[in-house]
This record gives structure tokens, C-alpha cells and sequence, in this order.
């Protein structure tokens, strides 16, 4: 199974060099009272979080995920405050989130 790499620097993420700390997570989102699957394998996992100045994860493409709707909710947290915002990504693709597009 593919999977899609998300990357982000947070002083790109919130435009201040001063402001290059912080945590981010990501939680799958909107799958109801079903267990999520990728393909044949039970995402078991579905929230992952990172602290520092970059983070990058491996998570699988809402377009594998079933039931299907799901998207994930990415809060990224600094002194600069909290920024959370909705992503669908699409496996085997990678994304910056300085860049991507969210719902």
C-alpha cells in the first residue's frame, strides 16, 4: 500500500522566523463508530502528533480509507498561536502544508 508523506516547517507554516517551535498533530477524522481501514489493514492508529521545528508523516490516502468521507484534522500549535484546518489527501502523493490546499 502507498501512502502519503505530509511535511511542514512551522516558521513557513506561521511566517515568522521567531516563531519556529511547536507541536502539530493530525487526527483522522469523520469515520463514525467504524474501525478505518486501508485496504485490507485496520488503522489502529489515528492520531499522530510531533513537536519541534519541522514534522513529517506517513499516513495513508483518504482515497484508500473506508468508510469513505474520512479527512484528517491538522492542528499545528506554536507561539504564534493555533491554526487547525481539514486535508483529504490522496495516497502516494506527497504534500507540504505550507502549500496545500485545505477544505
Amino acid at each position: 500500500m502507498a501512502v502519503c508523506v505530509i511535511k511542514l516547517n512551522f516558521e513557513s507554516m506561521v511566517g515568522d522566523s521567531n516563531q519556529s517551535q511547536g507541536s502539530v498533530t493530525i487526527q483522522l477524522q469523520n469515520y463514525g463508530t467504524t474501525m478505518p481501514y486501508a485496504g485490507d489493514a485496520a488503522l489502529t492508529e489515528t492520531t499522530y502528533t510531533q513537536t519541534g521545528n519541522a514534522a513529517q508523516f506517513t499516513v495513508p490516502g483518504n482515497n484508500v480509507i473506508t468508510p469513505s468521507g474520512t479527512w484528517y484534522l491538522i492542528t499545528v500549535i506554536s507561539p504564534a498561536g493555533t491554526f487547525a484546518n481539514k486535508y483529504q489527501f490522496v495516497d502516494g502523493t506527497n504534500y507540504d502544508l505550507t502549500t496545500a490546499a485545505h477544505l
